[in-house]
């Protein structure tokens, strides 16, 4: 993409973000702005100029509420893994279908192929050190089996292993990935001192964000309109970021999700088309 392409991109996301936002509020879910998005707020009030994607987080529960009260007959379409669905993801994407953003790590998959914006659930986390290294080898075996799919970047071994552990059938995973799922979500957010982010990757299964930074939020502009973050927004941003006032070197500043193709006006069913025909 160049930059006028990842600028239409980012625009048309945020009409996503908008439509969330309105659903939380009507119906009182929390969520907060993170990531990326969230430097980008602090900074200057928008996206970061080379960023390409949504991210927030949600409290367990209100997570679950979403996926239960949210209606997909629509233009926006939240998916998820489940016995019928397979995204590829650990966590729920809220889909734009009325355009197209193909991506290399789904671009095989038969689901829809629009912009989206991820939604990450926040856990709690045990204060015994044994049971939390517990709760990160559930979370480490839910990702594995939920994921179906050998682990990238963490070496040959890991790989080796991991087949071993994928060769069972389509049902036993989903028996798996369920069962550690359930155990991993054991320690429940308001009753826990520490969250974490256990559907993230193996490098943020390690974050403990002490439950105070989460436990109200405050506003900031966005892109010209009021977003939620976390109270404790500069505490959590100096763990996960570091100096994140500082941008990273140029050679840094760049898309980070594989996008492929991108057609912000047309719907996945027709841009589709034009894609395989490249």
């Amino acid at each position: 993409m160049d930059e006028k392409q990842l600028r239409e991109l980012q625009l048309k996301s945020l009409e996503t973000l908008k439509e969330f936002i309105k659903f939380c509020d009507d119906n009182f879910l929390t969520y907060y702005l993170i990531g990326g998005c969230l430097i980008g707020a602090v900074r200057s009030g928008g996206f970061l100029p080379w960023d390409d994607d949504i991210d927030v987080f949600m409290p367990r529960s209100d997570y679950e509420r979403l996926w239960q009260m949210w209606d997909s007959s629509g233009r926006f379409k939240l998916l998820r893994t489940t016995e019928n669905v397979y995204t590829r993801s650990q966590f729920m994407t809220l889909c734009d279908t009325e355009t197209t953003c193909v991506r290399e790590l789904t671009k095989d998959l038969p689901i829809p192929q629009g912009i989206t914006m991820d939604i990450i659930p926040l856990d709690g986390c045990p204060l015994s050190r044994f049971k939390r290294r517990r709760q990160k080898r559930h979370a480490i075996l839910y990702s594995l089996y939920i994921l179906d799919m050998l682990p990238q970047n963490h070496g040959k071994l890991s790989r080796i292993a991991a087949s071993v552990f994928l060769k069972k059938s389509r049902e036993k995973k989903i028996k798996l990935w369920k069962k550690y799922q359930a155990k991993m979500c054991a320690y429940r957010v308001k009753q826990s001192v520490y969250l974490t982010e256990l559907c993230s990757g193996i490098k943020y299964m390690s974050n403990e964000y002490p439950i105070e930074w989460f436990g109200s939020t405050v506003k900031l502009n966005f892109e010209g309109i009021q977003v939620s973050v976390p109270i404790g927004y500069k505490e959590y941003l100096s763990m996960v970021f570091g100096d994140y006032m500082t941008p990273p070197p140029e050679s840094e500043q760049h898309p980070a999700h594989g996008i492929l193709f991108v057609d912000t006006e047309k719907p996945y069913t027709e841009a589709l088309k034009d894609f395989k025909t490249e």
